[in-house]
Order: C-alpha cells, then structure tokens, then sequence
C-alpha cells in the first residue's frame, strides 16, 4: 500500500462527486487524498502553434482553480484527511496513468468537460481501468453504495486480485460480498465427459471459482451471512 489516493478531476459536477467518492474512501482507508487536474493542450490547436504567455498563464490560473474547488469539495467532505492539490501538464490518460504508478487507488467520474467528453472520456476510463497497475473506480452516481459489493470471479491471477481488493474494500464499507461466476456450456472449454455428464462437471468447476480465497459466496469479510 502506498499510503495515498489519487482523484482525477477537470471541474466538471460528475469530477466533482468523484472527489466526493475519493474523499470518503480515503476517510475509510485512513490514507491521503491526492487530487490531480491534467492540464491539456487545447485539442483544437496545431501541434507547431506556440501559445501567447498571456494565454497559457490564463489556462494554467483556471486549472488551478479547478483543483482549488476540488480540494475544498475533499476537505469539507471528510475535514480528517490529508488533501493536496496537483496541477500536471499531460493529456488526462497519461497523467492518470503515471500517478496510478504509485498510488493506492486512482478514482475518475463518469464523464466531464472539454477533453473529457464522449468517446475520449471512454478511452480514458477504459485506458486506466485495462492497464493501469492499481485499482481503478469509475464514479456514476454521487450518493454511496447501500447493496453488497458483487465480485466476479474466474480463478484466473487478475480475478485473484479482483478478490483481495473487493475483500479490502468490503471491510472499509462494512458491507457484504456476493461472488459471482457465469459460465455456459456453449462456450466453456469442454472437458473429456466423465459419467455423470460434462455440465454436472461444469457446475462443480463453476462452484470452485466462486469458493476462490477460502470463503463461501454470500459471506462478507467477517465470516457473517
């Protein structure tokens, strides 16, 4: 554990219900808020076009305030943590994907402003969530969760660590795991049929992977029903 998380924010309301989100996940982890704004080349603009001092001083005087906001918005949401600021120059997949890099958990809202609209905003969430090497909450909704955490399990290394964070987190939201594997005779790898019959095998492989960690599906992290 790194001891911090990152929040990417661009101003927008759904960056700013991440924030909230980070916020409170930190809260929960007891580890610092780190939010980062990415300070774009404007996507308009020729690459050879060099910007007036004047107007990159006024870009770089808004990403600030951006940050400003969003470091007010953490600390008023949850006053115990240690919140900084972070303005870096970068399009917003690369800089989430270095912080990601050294950081606990990285969290981006479901959409945004500017760059971060429509189909780039997808690339950039699907970018970090597919490589980068911490885990990766995309923020939807402001309010928090009240259901069980659903994990998807397939006994595969990146379900492994699928599990160890769904359990990490269950224990910091006090909430249960529901563990769920799907499986299909038309497309599972069909092994030799044994006498019984090939889905009676496959129903028992798919019991296995949903005991993957040693614990039943439908307990939380503190063995409970």
């Amino acid at each position: 554990m790194s001891g911090f998380m990152v929040v990417g924010t661009d101003g927008s309301s759904p960056g700013l219900c991440a924030v909230t989100w980070a916020a409170r996940e930190a809260e929960l982890r007891r580890v610092a808020l780190r939010v980062v704004h990415a300070l774009a080349r404007p996507a308009h603009l020729p690459l050879d076009t060099v910007l007036p001092r004047a107007v990159r001083d006024h870009f770089r005087q808004e990403a600030d305030a951006v940050v400003e906001k969003a470091v007010l918005r953490a600390r008023t949401t949850a006053p115990g943590i240690d919140v900084a600021g972070l303005v870096r120059p970068g399009e917003a997949l690369t800089v989430l994907m270095e912080e990601s890099r050294t950081a606990e958990l990285v969290v981006v809202g479901h959409r945004g402003l500017n760059e971060f609209t429509g189909p780039l905003l997808g690339s950039t969430a699907t970018g970090l969530a597919a490589h980068a090497p911490c885990p990766v909450l995309v923020i939807r909704i402001p309010e928090a969760p009240v259901g069980p955490i659903v994990l998807g399990v397939d006994g595969s290394p990146a379900g492994s660590a699928a599990l160890r964070f769904a359990f990490e987190e269950a224990a910091a939201q006090k909430t249960r795991i529901v563990a769920l594997h799907a499986w299909t005779a038309w497309n599972s790898p069909m092994p030799p049929p044994p006498p019984h019959g090939c889905l009676g095998t496959l129903r028992e492989r798919a019991r296995d992977a949903g005991r993957g960690g040693g614990t039943a599906p439908g307990r939380d992290p503190r063995g409970h029903e």
